[in-house]
């Protein structure tokens, strides 16, 4: 099976592909981990196509759902932040 994923130009003008009836972008690469205000693991993600200051910070168990060898490339690269 193909690991390549076909990607339309949204409205915007940037990558996106359509899946269960959510814009998915792609991600270029995690920028960072942190808690939010419920202790629950949120990762930085920067977005293919878009510049820094639009990373967002997102759930880390929906980035891994949908890029999981995205976030363990992070976890292998930054193993000292994700500890905890």
């Amino acid at each position: 099976a193909s690991r390549l994923v076909s990607y339309e130009v949204d409205e915007i003008g940037k990558p996106a592909q359509i899946k269960d009836g959510y814009t998915h972008f792609p991600i270029e690469y995690i920028d960072g981990v942190g808690r939010d205000e419920n202790m629950d693991v949120m990762m930085k993600v920067k977005w293919l196509g878009f510049e820094e200051h639009d990373a967002t910070w997102e759930p880390a168990h929906v980035i891994y759902n949908d890029a999981p060898g995205v976030v363990q490339d992070f976890m292998k690269a930054h193993p000292e932040l994700c500890m905890n």
